[in-house]
């Protein structure tokens, strides 16, 4: 028989295929008022519109905040400018799991820049003496 007849459900497809779904379909909020939860879960940033960011939080609420407290005051971008979606996922391996999912659907630019996200283990974490990261050179903080 020919293998255009075969069928193989893709339980990972079928997963982030159902993910995106409900997540699109949540309501969009500022990340300067995320009203998220403090439970575990997942997180999209856009920057005017477009996804740049996924991330898991154990609290949603408190990483979030952590991203607002990260964006303010910087050049070429803002709180304004930045919105995020968020859902909550009780066990922290689907939270991983679903992470990894939306990463690789949305395949967004801020994961791939050192130092936005703020849990860069040991050398080369921001902060740390004469170390500057893609995420600072490209959005400098203000004066």
């Amino acid at each position: 028989m020919c293998d255009r007849h075969d069928f193989h459900f893709d339980v990972d497809k079928a997963f982030e295929d159902q993910l995106v779904s409900v997540l699109e379909a949540s309501p969009e909020h500022p990340i300067s008022a995320p009203e998220a939860p403090r439970l575990p879960g997942i997180y999209v940033l856009f920057c005017s519109g477009v996804p740049v960011y996924v991330g898991q939080a154990r609290k949603l609420r408190g990483r979030l905040n952590e991203h607002l407290r990260k964006i303010e005051n910087r050049e070429e971008i803002g709180p304004a400018q930045v919105s995020c979606r968020f859902l909550t996922i009780g066990r922290m391996w689907e939270v991983a799991r679903a992470e990894d999912a939306l990463i690789r659907h949305y395949n967004p630019e801020g994961n791939g820049i050192p130092g936005f996200s703020m849990h860069v283990p040991g050398r080369g974490r921001p902060g740390m003496p004469e170390y500057v990261n893609e995420w600072d050179r490209r959005f400098p903080r203000r004066g």
